[in-house]
């Protein structure tokens, strides 16, 4: 059974229980579910995910209780009898109008490694609430993702769809795909940039009345985390602001960047992997190729100027310094590498974070456009000195 300790313990208790034997029979009498527990009924899949499976007395009771349970910690509820019964009420209602091919509400849930919570904090994003992971809930995922920290939970409207005619729909996808990513970004950005925190997406699921069957997006892996403080309240509010500015922002051009930020800080175990991570981050932002450290050079300052940065062009021609030493194979010192990563980070924050407050009209720019845009002027071609012609 690939379910977390707790969720085994918990089927267990359910199993031996004699209300749930009555349930199994009370099921297969029903007037709506009956029918759909016979062997040549169809699988029944989430349109949402595609996944789902065959109706079965013998575990339908059990899948509606502990799908009520996760629902309720996913949307940070008590988890009492009252509303247990209630969940449970709330799932045979949602089941019944499934199997009648009606639409009925279900979750999509993004679980998160690394972002930590104070238990009764919760960040308000576009698509539900963020919080910290109840110890069940984290744990029904531990088949897939060991290190569940916070959970979002969007609220969507789907229906079952019978597996032969069933299609995989590529634009769901991507659009949970994209929840995902601007969650793990808006806690990078919106985070202390000296000291800031990550979200790493671990996936998606569905949460229906039938548990969460299926899993689908990236298995990212966490690294070593610089902080493991949680988030103040200043922090939760910016978070919650960057969820809705990337939601509206037009961020295609820059999230080769955002990635390698949110890599650099969160899934590299090796400093120097998260230096190469950040300044990469620096090149996705302002780099020309006719003058590539010069051009992103000045480009920083550009974006740095009037921030809070502490910053100096000395110490940014020392950090693209110490990246250029690693990828030529140069040794540098353990401690001195930490730190420029640490600074390279910081440093990568703050331009992002101008770029989408203060120039935002350059979004939509490649990094060669955008950083000719903040003033940067290319060297003039070089022309042959006998025919005039443009030495290449």
């Amino acid at each position: 059974m690939d379910q977390g300790y707790l969720h085994i313990a918990m089927s267990r208790a359910i199993l031996s229980c004699r209300t749930l034997r009555e349930a199994t029979a009370a099921v297969t009498e029903d007037e709506a579910l009956g029918p759909a527990l016979q062997p040549s009924s169809p699988m029944y899949l989430l349109a949402a995910t595609g996944a789902g499976g065959r109706l079965q007395a013998e575990v339908l009771p059990l899948k509606l209780v502990l799908s009520a349970v996760l629902e309720i910690l996913l949307c940070g509820e008590r988890l009492e009898l009252a509303t247990m019964q209630a969940g449970v009420a709330e799932n045979l209602r949602r089941l019944r109008a499934g199997v009648a091919g009606e639409e009925f509400r279900a979750y999509i849930v993004f679980p998160f490694a690394n972002l930590r919570l104070q238990s009764d904090a919760t960040i308000e994003t576009p698509w539900g609430e963020l919080r910290a992971a109840h110890r069940l809930l984290a744990d029904a995922f531990i088949d897939r993702a060991r290190e569940v920290s916070t959970v979002l939970g969007m609220p969507i409207e789907t229906r079952f769809v019978d597996e032969k005619s069933h299609r995989p729909n590529v634009e769901s996808a991507q659009e949970y795909q994209r929840v995902a990513s601007i969650t793990s970004y808006s806690v990078t950005l919106g985070s202390d940039p000296t000291n800031p925190s990550s979200a790493i997406p671990l996936g998606w699921g569905g949460l229906s009345p039938l548990g969460l069957p299926g899993w689908g997006g990236e298995f990212r892996m966490p690294g070593r985390s610089i902080r493991d403080a949680p988030l103040s309240v200043t922090e939760i509010n910016e978070i919650a602001r960057w969820c809705g500015l990337l939601d509206d922002a037009p961020f295609g051009h820059v999230e080769v960047g955002l990635r390698r930020i949110v890599s650099a800080l969160a899934e590299r175990l090796n400093a120097a992997d998260a230096l190469t991570d950040a300044v990469i981050a620096w090149e996705n932002l302002v780099e020309h190729r006719d003058q590539p450290t010069k051009s992103v050079l000045f480009g920083l300052q550009q974006l740095l100027a009037g921030t809070p940065a502490p910053f100096s062009k000395t110490r940014l021609n020392r950090l693209y310094e110490e990246r250029s030493d690693v990828v030529h194979g140069e040794i540098v010192a353990s401690a001195d590498l930490l730190t420029a990563s640490r600074d390279a980070i910081s440093v990568g924050i703050y331009c992002f974070r101008s770029l989408f407050e203060r120039h935002a009209e350059l979004l939509n720019l490649s990094s060669e456009e955008r950083c000719v845009r903040l003033g940067f002027s290319p060297a003039p071609p070089a022309h042959c000195p006998h025919c005039g012609e443009p030495i290449n």
